[in-house]
């Protein structure tokens, strides 16, 4: 296969990744934008205090 076409073929593919990167990378962030909108956590975090045996965070008890 003469050089040119093998050029032409990988500069093709490289532009069709080009672009599906692009649009891929565009809906993620509207994604991600509306999510910061609504809110991340429905709810408060709870602290999490170590258990001294085994060495595993657990929720706070109160």
């Amino acid at each position: 296969m003469p050089p040119v076409i093998v050029w032409a073929i990988g500069a093709i593919s490289a532009l069709a990744a080009a672009r599906l990167f692009s649009t891929l990378s565009r809906k993620a962030n509207a994604e991600l934008d509306q999510f910061r909108r609504d809110g991340a956590v429905a709810k408060p975090v709870e602290k999490l205090e170590r258990d001294p045996k085994s060495g595993v965070y657990r929720p706070h008890r109160r």
